[in-house]
């Protein structure tokens, strides 16, 4: 036993380390984004020290009962305000989303751009939900941004869920819920019609069930049985919008196998059957695209790692990879073929990267340098523009995003120290597996929206612990 304690204790080593590592990594890459970013550290330090100091200071009640009416009030607000007084011109993605699920409501089934969700066969996930609410309540996208409104609110429950009885915090519940109610960035990605929303919505109900199971280790084989089969079903609809589905079940086996003191049955048992039930799931959803498109949806997303391996865009996407996977997938016989094909041009890419170093730091920046960038781009492309007010914007988020983070670190820290709280090592590690994954696959700065949510959920730890303990007086 002294043994596997030692072990438990080098894995949770392991995991600060390469945690601290990662969060290195993001400051210096928010860092070398410019002067402006440098600055907007300064804010985030004082943002960091005053929510410390207010999360200490505060009389909030929060075992009262209307403590989560009134978040949920806030939810409904600023969730809601925001997709009313900003509703962009659809823009590129929204009006090619307009198109799949057109053909869905229209057909039935894909028929047009059947070969290219076939090529990229995630985009089915967000086309099939969303195509549910445009039948009911019109196909027009202020239907999607109040969809993505109800979806930040379920999530902010389950955050709060996820507090209160999972790690029996009311404070932890409270803070994380309202920093997800005050993030801007999430506000501002609502208004539009993509699958982010959803599939964060998806992501943060699957930890919770996770965290449930493996909090209840003393019940029935049969119930823990139950247990991995709901988990199985929904993590089987989040990959089947966002492909990672799978860092998630490593994350699951790393926490019972490496972090558990004591390997029980009941827990081999929530292995089994949730890997056994995310395989069928699986496997229908495969079952049900290839009747959807008329052909096999693609398997191994090799063009999205060529272009993550492409030194000259620093892993975003580009229009020569762009042009390389579409002819393609114009010309092979079927998308996994297509897909088959870019593996050699993964290889040259690979080879072509002068630094290794320079090249994913380059990348970091892409993808967790900034919580704005993309933003910006996104409202100029649908005709929005702010004007001098769009610095202040830029600020906003970014300072937010990086407070946010500093938190997320400082929870980590006080996981390992107190030896409590272990259930969130899950959220640890899917943060680590999702960073570690997106080394090699294409990045876009809008990608961390689901990290962020993980963050938050930590920060709220955080807050609750030095707000009780007093550490800054």
């Amino acid at each position: 036993m002294e043994v596997r304690k030692r072990f438990v204790r080098f894995s949770e080593i392991v995991v600060v380390v390469a945690m601290t590592i990662i969060f290195l990594i993001s400051m210096l890459a928010a860092v070398g984004m410019g002067l402006d970013n440098m600055c907007q550290m300064a804010g985030t330090v004082i943002v960091f020290f005053a929510l410390i100091v207010i999360a200490q200071k505060s009389n909030i009640n929060y075992e009262s009962r209307h403590t989560l009416l009134c978040l949920l009030l806030i939810c409904i607000f600023t969730k809601g305000i925001v997709v009313l007084l900003i509703q962009p011109t659809p823009g590129a993605d929204a009006l090619a989303m307009f198109e799949y699920t057109n053909e869905i409501l229209t057909n039935g089934k894909m028929t047009v751009s059947a070969r290219f969700i076939a090529g990229f066969p995630h985009i089915m996930g967000y086309v099939l939900f969303i195509s549910a609410f445009f039948k009911v309540f019109g196909h027009v996208p202020i239907v999607a941004a109040c969809v993505n409104v109800c979806l930040s609110i379920v999530s902010m429950l389950v955050i709060y869920r996820i507090g209160d009885k999972i790690m029996n915090n009311k404070k932890m519940a409270f803070w994380s819920s309202l920093l997800w109610c005050l993030c801007p960035s999430q506000a501002l990605w609502n208004c539009f019609v993509l699958s982010e929303t959803y599939y964060t919505t998806l992501l943060v109900v699957v930890i919770y069930l996770i965290m449930r199971a493996l909090k209840e280790k003393n019940v029935k084989a049969k119930k823990m049985g139950l247990y991995g089969l709901c988990i199985g079903i929904v993590l089987g609809l989040f990959n089947m919008t966002r492909p990672v589905g799978i860092v998630l079940i490593i994350a699951m086996v790393l926490i019972i196998l490496c972090l558990e003191i004591r390997i029980k049955k009941q827990m081999i048992i929530l292995l089994i059957s949730t890997i056994i039930s995310f395989a069928l799931m699986q496997g229908m959803i495969n079952v049900y695209e290839k009747n959807m498109l008329g052909e096999e949806p693609a398997g191994f997303p090799w063009y999205n790692i060529a272009v993550g391996c492409n030194e000259d865009y620093g892993g975003l996407w580009n229009q020569e990879d762009w042009n390389s996977f579409m002819g393609l997938l114009n010309s092979e016989e079927s998308a996994v073929a297509a897909q088959k094909k870019m593996q050699p041009i993964v290889m040259e890419h690979v080879k072509n990267v002068d630094n290794w170093p320079n090249f994913l730091m380059k990348k970091m920046e892409n993808f967790v340098g900034d919580d704005s960038s993309s933003l910006i781009g996104f409202f100029r492309a649908g005709g929005i523009t702010f004007g001098e007010k769009q610095q202040i914007l830029v600020l906003v988020c970014n300072v937010f995003f990086y407070a946010v983070e500093l938190m997320m670190m400082g929870s980590v820290f006080l996981v390992a120290k107190r030896k409590q709280g272990r259930e969130l090592y899950l959220s640890i590690l899917f943060y680590i597996g999702s960073f570690l994954a997106y080394m090699i696959v294409e990045v876009q700065t809008r990608y961390h929206y689901p990290l962020t949510a993980i963050a938050i959920v930590l920060s709220g730890y955080f807050l609750a612990i030095v707000g009780k303990e007093k550490i800054v007086q």
